[in-house]
């Protein structure tokens, strides 16, 4: 029987000050390299470009001793890319360039350059396994453990290998198991006992075999971070008090029972050289989960996209500065620099005054000092692009303002907060067919769905559980010029001020958000709502995340991105809109929405409930976008004043 482990290097673990970096080298990186050599076991090492660059600087024999370990067969190196950002959620370029200075770095030191890769965080999506695979990248390594995962694939009793390989493009995966190296951790750090833990190796080695030929899978014995051993970075007040100068003489005697339990390490790469089973990227991927994470579902990708101190402002000071840019060569600015911005841990556990020297460098760069975040507007997103239609006002009564173009009529419900009751396009035979709007309470059985559900809204939670939104909201200035008809709410609430605006022109309608609100605290801000009418339903959307735009099905699907999973995490994923835009599509009908994330990072939340292998819906199916989210990583009191604008195109 066999294991295979490996570690994952990087010096800029969110909570480590650079301060200490040298006590990191010199208790958790030495360390393990001098384990690996006197016990001779084969190890994987991921480690960051930026990492080896700054050991380099900090303690150069470093380099030389792992240089030597990798010479000897005794570490096998993982590629990670210069910085370790969360490739899901940035522009496709900043991927490529990320892994392509990671790699020129591996060839500089080491004359090499990885086979394989470890998908930073260990969050994926289908697009973002075909960008590796484009690249010539085909051997990554995922959580088995992930809960986006099929049990098909998550349970060692479903799936005894450690491997498999995606049958739509060339890709091995290699399969970590994040509760394995859990239970390496608390064995290390003394709180599981050393024959508890052997049992537990021994219940997955007993499954670990291959069915059709019999012999032993080698299983995942450890694949995480490094520096939590021989160091505490102080991240959580239930942190282990366990003397950490004892980290590896307890990792030592673990390594040497497991060796004397008859179970032996094996190089990583073997892994990959055994023949694996083909599986469908389906067991990996779908509408509702488009985005595998690690552990727990917890580590969602929103909570480097909208939670930390302000991680929406943070990431649209990134967009900015990419779009500011992405014409130019690299080699026109400081290509470390621009990778290392997008870094995860720049997003999490980071201190405060950390944040703020980070923002306050991006803002120097993007913004002048006359124009701040809510001014800041990229035009794309503020003209319709048909200009030959124009807009007309066809209703203005007591309860509705209806406005008509030559092939889209929006329905203003006036007593409802000025929320969209009917948003329809002109069929070829020019009648109108509804798409989405407010479906009424009473439309769908059970009393979980027994509301009135609303589009164009926005609503607030702050993190005292108090709901807010503008269904309340009562007047409004309409004005019609240059063929387009505008309509502004203006509310205001006990924290601050707010603002929407409908443009309503061509085939578009442009909804324009501006909040101000410095003192709600929210929990989550949401806005944008889009809920389609039960007879208009859409069978499938479009987006990407992190490379190009994937389809996924709606058919017979239940299942809510918006739902809390716990009380401190307040959404199960999100989607993080990579080429911002988002399609829905219908039977007729097809319903595009762009955002611009350099004026305001959005992610999207799409909500169905059908009737499982049919498309008759039993529960609201809708779609919002979401500024702010809460998890564990929340800090402050996160500032909420930023502008939004939102078109919607129907075709």
């Amino acid at each position: 029987m066999t294991y295979f482990l490996f570690f994952h290097m990087n010096i800029e673990f969110s909570a480590i000050n650079e301060s200490d970096r040298k006590d990191v080298i010199e208790h958790s990186y030495i360390p393990l390299f001098n384990l690996i050599e006197k016990l001779e076991i084969k190890c994987g090492i991921e480690i960051t470009g930026y990492t080896l660059e700054q050991i380099a600087v900090l303690n150069a024999p470093v380099i030389d001793y792992m240089r030597t370990l990798i010479n000897r067969r005794l570490i096998t190196l993982i590629g990670s890319g210069y910085a370790q950002i969360i490739s899901v959620a940035s522009p496709p370029s900043v991927t490529k360039s990320n892994i392509a200075l990671g790699n020129k770095i591996y060839r500089r030191l080491f004359e090499l350059q990885p086979d394989i890769f470890l998908l930073n965080e260990q969050v994926a999506s289908r697009d973002l396994l075909m960008m590796y695979s484009d690249l010539g990248i085909n051997k990554v390594i995922l959580d088995r453990k992930s809960p986006g995962l099929d049990t098909k694939i998550r349970e060692w009793s479903e799936f005894p290998y450690s491997s498999c390989s995606l049958e739509e493009f060339d890709l091995t995966i290699g399969l970590n198991d994040s509760a394995l190296f859990q239970s390496f951790q608390r064995a290390v750090y003394g709180e599981l006992n050393l024959t508890d833990y052997l049992e537990q190796i021994e219940n997955i080695t007993s499954l670990n075999r291959d069915p059709k030929a019999g012999n032993a899978i080698p299983i995942p014995l450890y694949g995480s971070d490094v520096e939590i051993f021989g160091f505490r970075p102080g991240r959580f007040k239930e942190e282990s008090g366990a003397d950490p100068r004892l980290d590896w003489v307890r990792m030592e005697t673990l390594l040497r029972n497991i060796g004397d339990f008859g179970i032996y390490a094996q190089d990583i790469d073997d892994v990959f050289s055994m023949k694996a089973p083909v599986v469908s990227a389906d067991l990996f991927f779908s509408a509702h989960r488009p985005i595998v994470e690690k552990k727990q579902p917890k580590y969602n990708v929103s909570r480097w996209l909208l939670s930390g101190w302000n991680d929406r402002y943070l990431n649209t000071l990134c967009w900015r500065y990419f779009k500011k840019h992405q014409h130019l060569a690299l080699t026109n600015i400081d290509e470390r620099e621009f990778l290392r911005i997008w870094a995860s841990d720049f997003r999490t556990h980071i201190s405060e005054s950390r944040w703020k020297t980070i923002v306050s460098q991006l803002e120097k760069k993007v913004c002048s000092s006359a124009d701040k975040e809510p001014y800041f507007v990229n035009d794309k997103n503020f003209h319709a692009t048909d200009s030959s239609s124009k807009s007309t006002i066809s209703r203005d009564d007591e309860f509705y303002l209806q406005i008509d173009t030559d092939r889209l009529r929006v329905l203003i419900n006036k007593r409802r907060g000025w929320t969209l009751a009917t948003v329809a396009k002109r069929g070829d035979d020019g009648t109108w067919n509804p798409i989405f709007g407010l479906v009424p309470q009473g439309t769908f059985t059970g009393q979980s769905h027994n509301v009135d559900y609303f589009s164009g809204h926005m609503q607030l939670i702050t993190q005292c559980r108090n709901k807010f939104s503008d269904l309340r909201a009562r007047g409004a200035k309409i004005n019609t010029s240059e063929g387009r008809t505008s309509v502004e709410i203006i509310e205001r609430f006990e924290f601050g001020n707010y603002k929407k605006t409908y443009s309503i022109k061509g085939n578009s309608l442009l909804i324009d958000y501006f909040f101000d609100f410095h003192q709600a605290q929210p929990q989550s801000l949401r806005y944008g709502y889009v809920t389609f009418f039960p007879s208009s339903r859409a069978s499938s959307y479009k987006c990407a995340c992190g490379y190009t735009p994937i389809s996924y099905s709606l058919l017979g699907t239940s299942f809510d991105h918006s739902q809390p999973i716990s009380e401190k995490v307040s959404v199960s994923t999100a989607l993080p809109l990579t080429d911002e835009t988002i399609s829905f599509y219908g039977d007729d009908f097809r319903l595009k929405i762009d955002i611009d994330h350099a004026q305001s990072l959005a992610a999207g939340l799409v909500t169905s409930f059908a009737v499982p292998d049919s498309n008759r819906l039993i529960g609201p199916q809708r779609f919002c976008l979401s500024a702010s989210e809460l998890d564990d990583t929340a800090k402050g009191e996160a500032p909420t004043r930023f502008r939004s604008s939102i078109r919607y195109e129907l075709e």
